[in-house]
C-alpha cells in the first residue's frame, strides 16, 4: 500500500510541476499530462485496492481471535 501512496504522490508531483511550467501548449505534452492522469489512476486504484484488502485481511483476523 506504501508503495501504491508513494507512486500516487510521484505522478502528482509530476503532474503539478507541468501544469506549473506551462508546457500544455503542445500535442507532445499534452500526450504526457495524459498518460501522467492515466498513471495517477491506476496508482489511486491500487491504493484503494490494497487498503481494501487489508481491511478485509483485519476483519478476518478479527473474527478468527473472536473464535
Amino acid at each position: 500500500m506504501d508503495r501504491a501512496l508513494r507512486e500516487k504522490r510521484s505522478v502528482e508531483a509530476e503532474l503539478e510541476k507541468v501544469y506549473h511550467e506551462g508546457i500544455l501548449e503542445s500535442g507532445r505534452d499534452s500526450r504526457d499530462v495524459s498518460e501522467l492522469s492515466q498513471r495517477a489512476c491506476t496508482a489511486e486504484r491500487l491504493k484503494d485496492e490494497a487498503q481494501m484488502k487489508a481491511d478485509s485481511l483485519t476483519n478476518q483476523l478479527r473474527r478468527t481471535e473472536a473464535l
